[in-house]
């Protein structure tokens, strides 16, 4: 009977010592980790959490990839014009918090002024000094984007 008695006293004792152990260390969570591979054709791998931080990363990846099409076009008029009708498609994305779309609406406008003044020919000339105020203008839009984006928990690579 004694050996009973000893056999589920330690079974206890040693249940409660494993609840302790459990209540003074807790159960450690895995940190998500964020990793990108980046390049000019090939889509960011990435973990994410949520459906904003899934639509603004998509956000995000479109917006770099109608950005690389433009440059690698010459900066044609053509190219100007088409590229900020595909972004404007990108923020009608009801999914999109709206900080972020204010956010991307303001850079859209940058590109929008970009496109018109590509589009009139003025920075053909020798003395265009707008383009390079224009394309400041672009990089202020999309750093206040990333920076609206990390907000909401997307690190993006700028």
């Amino acid at each position: 009977m004694n050996k009973h008695i000893f056999g589920i006293s330690t079974y206890f004792l040693t249940f409660f010592i494993s609840v302790m152990l459990v209540a003074l260390f807790g159960v450690k969570k895995e940190a998500v980790v964020e990793t990108y591979t980046f390049t000019a054709t090939a889509p960011l791998s990435r973990t994410y959490e949520t459906v904003d931080q899934r639509e603004i990363r998509k956000l995000l990846e479109n917006d770099r990839t109608f950005g690389f099409e433009y440059y690698e076009r010459a900066e044609q008029p053509e190219a100007a014009t088409e590229l900020v009708e595909n972004m404007s498609e990108l923020n009608k994305n009801s999914q999109l918090p709206p900080q972020i779309r204010k956010a991307y609406a303001k850079h859209l406008e940058a590109w929008n002024n970009l496109a018109e003044h590509v589009d009139s020919q003025a920075h053909l000339t020798g003395s265009d000094r707008f383009c390079p105020q224009l394309d400041a203008e672009i990089s202020r839009t999309y750093d206040e984007l990333l920076d609206t984006a990390k907000d909401f928990g997307v690190a993006f690579p700028r």
